[in-house]
């Protein structure tokens, strides 16, 4: 273990001094930072769905149930998202060698039929999370059920009833199939299922078995944290490269659905959220930053707005900071300044994450037009789902050529 914190501590370093070669300004602060996130693997590691862990000091946390005064004060301690109201990680802190880290593992709209996966929210410096669902609305699904598909059924992103605000067909689930079903929807007609490894929901009369006994999920449930408000730069940050944030990373090729101050959003990898200008109170921009898959706002709507990896886009927030005003600004690229603070996360252990963070690249590449800067993937399959977007005409042909295509 010593030796793989002296190669952590190594590789920090490196990074800034490449940042403060490429001009990047502020002081270098790794010192409590690399000691933080060195640390994650070990107090944070085979956590389970539906809970929080206190990553490094300091972390504040306000319970709806009783807890005793010294509960989740110390590193590795566990609590559940279900007695969570909020959470908050302290900001940098060089004169007490403190950084705030904290890491949930959210169920999300995962069934429990995918057992070992949830979706990771790293919160570092000065970054809250606060429960958006009212308690009576959050639900866990406690029962899984196997049943045999007895007819041919859509497989949709949501039941398809007025309700819902969006159902979306994903594929179409044959006859003489055997799924495991954990939800119901409240008509009775619809139940959620895992085909092909992703979740979603097909009709009730399409299979024999009796799923009474499944739990019910509404439109206006969601599990622990699913729905949240959330808020980063509080108590300002002293070092330009340590980013205050709220990274949110789902497992790989499977698509979360969540609500942040009140927008929906699907998210395929990994998202950063940030509320702007940091330290203001209250704040006065949402900024959603992809850097991996893809994000979608409002899906399934007239309203949808797909962000690729590399791009990020904003929107003005209302005083209360729990909902948008205005228009979404047009998406564009991140610029070097911004992949180079959230570089910050590819030094999150690897253990605690679905999988590890690799941030696209601004390079120059030349054309006919002459130079130009565009974005090279490190991952291949970021780079064939931007490409497979443009040739479908979901992304602009200014966005594709930021990519190259």
């Amino acid at each position: 273990m010593k030796h793989v914190l002296i190669v952590i501590s190594v590789l920090f370093i490196l990074l800034f001094s490449a940042l403060m070669a490429n001009g990047q300004a502020g002081a270098v602060c790794p010192g409590a930072v690399t000691q933080a996130l060195a640390q994650l693997g070990t107090n944070c590691a085979a956590m389970s769905r539906n809970s929080a862990c206190y990553g490094f000091n300091n972390v504040v946390t306000k319970f709806n149930v009783t807890v005793p005064p010294d509960f989740f004060t110390t590193t590795d301690e566990r609590a559940q998202l279900e007695t969570i109201d909020s959470l908050r990680t302290g900001p940098l802190d060089l004169a007490n060698e403190q950084f705030g880290v904290s890491l949930l593992n959210v169920q999300a709209n995962l069934p429990d039929a995918l057992p070992g996966q949830g979706v990771v929210f790293v919160l570092l410096g000065g970054a809250q999370v606060e429960e958006a669902t009212p308690k009576a609305n959050i639900v866990v699904p406690k029962t899984a059920v196997q049943v045999n598909v007895t007819a041919a059924s859509d497989f949709r992103t949501q039941p398809n009833t007025g309700a819902w605000k969006a159902s979306s067909q994903i594929d179409s689930v044959p006859a003489g199939v055997a799924l495991s079903a954990d939800a119901i929807d409240p008509t009775g007609t619809w139940i959620r299922v895992i085909y092909n490894l992703k979740p979603g929901w097909i009709m009730r009369s399409s299979v024999a078995e009796d799923v009474s006994s499944l739990t019910v999920i509404g439109p206006d449930n969601y599990t622990p944290m699913q729905a949240f408000f959330f808020r980063t730069g509080i108590g300002g940050v002293t070092c330009d490269q340590v980013p205050s944030l709220l990274a949110v990373q789902g497992p790989r090729n499977t698509n979360i659905d969540l609500n942040a101050d009140g927008v929906d959003i699907r998210i395929g990898s990994t998202v950063i959220f940030q509320t702007l200008p940091e330290g203001a109170n209250p704040p006065t921009t949402l900024q959603i930053s992809v850097v991996a898959g893809t994000a979608t706002l409002y899906p399934g709507t007239s309203q949808e707005i797909i962000v690729p990896a590399g791009f990020t886009i904003s929107i003005s927030l209302a005083p209360d900071g729990h909902s948008v005003v205005g228009s979404w600004t047009p998406i564009r690229p991140l610029s070097s300044e911004e992949l180079a603070k959230f570089s910050i996360l590819q030094l999150v252990t690897g253990n605690v994450l679905n999988y590890d963070v690799a941030l696209p690249v601004l390079t120059t590449a030349s054309g006919a037009g002459g130079a130009g800067t565009i974005l090279v993937f490190p991952n291949p399959a970021d780079e064939e789902e931007a490409r497979q977007a443009c040739a479908s005409g979901q992304l602009s042909p200014s966005v594709c050529a930021v990519f190259g295509f």
